[in-house]
């Protein structure tokens, strides 16, 4: 049974795969509360099983996020960062924790004011694939029919 609180925001998630029998059910909570002027928030979940932890950097060298771990690498950890950032326009660098060498990048990435966008890595074919959605536009999406 899973229980979710009036005005929380909750993602379910199951990782893993299949084949190997490693599904796992994930509640991975996050804060959806009014931004600052001029702020975006940034979630980045790592869901590949097979890639160890990874560091999120921008193209200048500053890092955004170290050691992000699939969920349970590091014991209890849920796999995912959750970043306030200025609003702008980002090169992000995904890269495998102690390897200098850019796994992938997410290049020209616009993030607006006020807006939540959540980023995935998961396996795929390619090894790496990354998923990169903005939140405010979905929820725009799913309510104009009301």
């Amino acid at each position: 049974d899973i229980e979710f609180e009036a005005g929380t925001f909750t993602n379910v998630m199951i990782i893993g795969a299949l084949a190997n029998n490693t599904l796992t059910l994930h509640l991975l909570e996050e804060s959806y509360k009014e931004l600052r002027q001029g702020a975006a928030r940034l979630s980045i979940l790592n869901a590949h099983p097979g890639a160890g932890p990874i560091n999120v950097a921008l193209e200048n060298g500053v890092e955004l996020v170290n050691q992000l771990g699939y969920p349970g690498y590091f014991g209890n950890n849920d796999g995912l960062a959750n970043l306030i950032v200025d609003a702008g326009t980002y090169d992000l660098i995904f890269s495998a924790d102690g390897d200098a060498d850019m796994l992938f990048e997410l290049p020209n990435r616009s993030l607006l004011s006020g807006r939540s966008y959540f980023i995935t890595v998961i396996s795929a074919d390619p090894p790496f694939f990354l998923t990169f959605s903005d939140i405010g536009e979905t929820e725009a999406l799913l309510t104009k029919g009301e």
